[in-house]
């Protein structure tokens, strides 16, 4: 049986049906190949982007904790200066105040060494001692019994025995005294409270009442001539 030619029609159809299916083929493949192009490319991009998210976030972390670091070594520091400074400043001003009163010290000093001076005579000089009483203590070896005088030794004691002068508002008045700076011991024996005292101080002035008197009418005569006291002011 022989076979149909045929027709340019069939052939032309045929042949554009096959290249219809090429192209369709072909685009299809192209489509798949972009498909996984655009896959891969967007997989890498979120890749990298995660990447570069997770390095920045890194990076700013570690910047977050430098600047963290260095903020609490600046509050630090500024803290340690401000407390110097403060200390210093209190340093400075309670220097100050010291001064101030030590000025102020030796200034009422100063003054009250010059009103004593001005108001105060004290006594000294050798004065003719006939007739006066005085108490003397046993010839024992030793030390001195409880109510007898204390024994002369080497003489500090009896250089620690003071009589002055001294004008009180318009009052000028007269005392013997022991300066405890000198022999503060011999005030000790004289004012011991209990059984064991040795008085020698108010004996001997109440048995030379007379005498005293006579010796300070001069100089009481002379103090009395002083101007009053005055309040001193320290500034």
């Amino acid at each position: 049986m022989k076979r149909r030619r045929k027709s340019a029609y069939s052939k032309l159809r045929a042949k554009a049906v096959k290249s219809v299916r090429k192209a369709s083929k072909k685009f299809a493949s192209s489509r798949r190949k972009a498909a996984k192009k655009i896959v891969k490319t967007t997989r890498k991009t979120i890749r990298q982007t995660r990447v570069s998210t997770n390095k920045a976030r890194r990076t700013l972390a570690k910047r977050t904790k430098k600047t963290v670091r260095a903020v609490k070594r600046f509050t630090k520091a500024s803290k340690r200066n401000t407390s110097k400074a403060l200390r210093g400043a209190r340093k400075a001003i309670q220097a100050r105040k010291k001064k101030k009163l030590e000025r102020q010290r030796i200034q009422r000093k100063a003054l009250k060494a010059a009103e004593r001076a001005r108001t105060r005579r004290e006594l000294t000089g050798d004065v003719s001692l006939v007739g006066a009483s005085a108490v003397e203590a046993s010839d024992d070896p030793g030390a001195s019994k409880p109510g007898e005088p204390p024994k002369r030794r080497t003489g500090k004691g009896q250089s620690s025995i003071k009589a002055e002068l001294f004008r009180q508002g318009k009052q000028v008045k007269s005392r013997v005294f022991v300066d405890k700076k000198i022999a503060p011991y011999m005030a000790l024996w004289e004012f011991r409270p209990d059984a064991k005292q040795r008085p020698f101080l108010k004996p001997t002035i109440e048995r030379n009442m007379s005498i005293l008197g006579k010796i300070i009418g001069t100089e009481l005569r002379q103090l009395a001539t002083a101007k009053p006291k005055r309040k001193a002011k320290v500034t």
